[in-house]
């Protein structure tokens, strides 16, 4: 049954969630002429409005994957004054005969400052997930329609949202959403893959800067956050966060990932799973996970502690272990 996104979602809860969302008919799309890099530029200029941390993400033909922390607790630090400024960047307030955007001077400012209603419903916005999303489609659904000169959907009518509840759990996705070109037959090395994350981490790792500014994703490489902050805060798993993850080390464990072990050695992958074995993941359910499509799915993962609390708070009888990495 579908669930209001409320009850997947909380709004002003902090949190870390695998958001996944599909062009119609899984039609390839976003392959055609620059969208992938319209996508990408949307997200960094949205990101840097929101109450939204970027920690990983591959766009792929038909369908895109971002790994983002919600941070509410960020925007309820912000006065008035910021919040209508990051407001009035996201969703510009039109009018006119054409609608054309309201230029945001100081005193369009402090009048939408002024209107203690609209600030708070901002506030919410500003940290949501829901309407980051609804700003990217949306622009990418009108511009590749006004290319093809056509009407209708671009997206399927709803994205999917996996709650991570503790440092394991997001630790895989991470790695399971970088992998996705190496499992769609795309590249043999998982950082020679265009539109992700782990080109970018690969590039800090090296000691080139904070991404590869040569990369056509270079503006929402530089909003990755730098993988030792990576970790979450468990608050569903009542642990404190334990996260030892380095680019360097994370990169280590993706490329360990992709390879089996009579290909790269079993003293090699025994060295990247040490950080897995760490979270109390077996090495061979992380491979097999990793491995299979669809992995990262369902309402949340995580460990059975963190599951059994999500329910809990949520008013679920039970969620699976879909990822399997804990069975």
């Amino acid at each position: 049954m579908t669930r209001a996104r409320a009850d997947l979602i909380p709004p002003n809860r902090p949190g870390t969630y695998h958001l996944i969302s599909r062009c119609v008919r899984r039609e390839r799309l976003l392959d055609r002429g620059e969208r992938k890099v319209w996508l990408t530029r949307g997200l960094a200029n949205w990101l840097g409005h929101m109450g939204i941390d970027l920690l990983g993400y591959a766009i792929m033909g038909n369908h895109l994957h971002l790994v983002v922390r919600l941070r509410p607790d960020l925007v309820a630090e912000w006065s008035a004054a910021e919040v209508a400024r990051h407001a009035l960047a996201v969703l510009p307030v039109r009018s006119g005969p054409a609608l054309e955007p309201l230029t945001v001077t100081p005193a369009v400012v402090e009048r939408y400052a002024g209107n203690a209603r609209w600030v708070a419903q901002q506030r919410q916005r500003l940290a949501s997930p829901s309407w980051l999303l609804r700003l990217v489609k949306q622009e990418i659904a009108r511009r590749a329609n006004a290319e093809d000169d056509c009407t209708g959907h671009f997206w399927e009518g709803r994205f999917t949202s996996v709650a991570l509840l503790d440092a394991a759990a997001v630790l895989a996705c991470l790695v399971y959403v970088d992998l996705n070109p190496l499992r769609a037959g795309l590249v043999r090395d998982p950082v020679d893959s265009l539109f992700t994350g782990i080109r970018h981490r690969q590039a800090r790792a090296d000691g080139a800067g904070r991404c590869d500014t040569h990369a056509a994703d270079a503006d929402l490489g530089r909003r990755l956050v730098a993988m030792p902050r990576c970790a979450p805060d468990d608050a569903w798993s009542g642990a404190p966060a334990a996260w030892s993850v380095d680019e360097a080390s994370y990169v280590a464990l993706v490329r360990a990932t992709a390879q089996s072990p009579a290909r790269s050695g079993r003293a090699a992958v025994a060295d990247a799973y040490a950080i897995v074995a760490a979270m109390g993941i077996e090495p061979v359910a992380w491979t097999a996970a990793m491995a299979r499509g669809g992995a990262m799915s369902g309402c949340a993962v995580g460990s059975p502690a963190a599951r059994q609390r999500w329910c809990v708070a949520t008013g679920r009888a039970w969620a699976a272990d879909k990822a399997g990495l804990w069975q």
